[in-house]
């Protein structure tokens, strides 16, 4: 993502005005149109376009899941997961379905299937499905929920069995 100067607005904390006068910068990134209103605001949407979500601020944290509930929603081994606040994800096109999961409220695009996001109500979290972001833009910390691994992933991070204490579990890491 290119540095952007923050209009005068944004500076005087005018949102409002900030977001009326900013010139939107298009960008096609796979299949994801992306538009980029100023920094720290950007749109992403599913891979048909009918959904379209506002992700404002920066993530929380940003990590690879392993657990089975993101196996069997994904259909994959793990999936990457950008966290953020609740309020700070909005769905401004579009109506994403709901969709069957083991624990955590999941929604997705009815027409392609993309996954969008999912509900951690008890934290006030939106995970917001990694590969929604523009390359680049996503940056793991870790890995969780490894003792459910289909197989060992080898790389830099470190890799919880678990949770880390900062999301309420254990610390304890797996050592492949």
């Amino acid at each position: 993502m290119s540095q952007h100067r923050p209009h005068p607005a944004v500076e005087r904390d005018d949102w409002a005005a900030a977001l009326r006068a900013s010139a939107a910068r298009h960008l096609y990134v796979g299949h994801h149109l992306r538009t980029e209103l100023f920094m720290g605001i950007k749109e992403v949407s599913c891979r048909c376009g009918a959904v379209e979500l506002r992700i404002v601020g920066e993530p929380a944290a940003q990590l690879y899941c392993h657990c089975d509930d993101c196996q069997a929603a994904h259909g994959a081994a793990y999936v990457p997961v950008a966290i953020y606040p609740a309020q700070a994800v909005e769905v401004i096109k579009g109506n994403p379905s709901p969709m069957a999961a083991n624990s955590l409220p999941r929604m997705r695009c009815a027409a392609c299937g993309t996954h969008l996001f999912n509900e951690v109500e008890s934290f006030g979290l939106r995970n917001i499905n990694g590969y929604l972001l523009a390359k680049g833009e996503f940056k793991p910390q870790f890995h969780v929920q490894c003792e459910y691994a289909v197989l060992p992933v080898v790389d830099n991070l470190p890799h919880y069995k678990g949770l880390p204490a900062a999301f309420g579990g254990s610390n304890e890491l797996v050592s492949w």
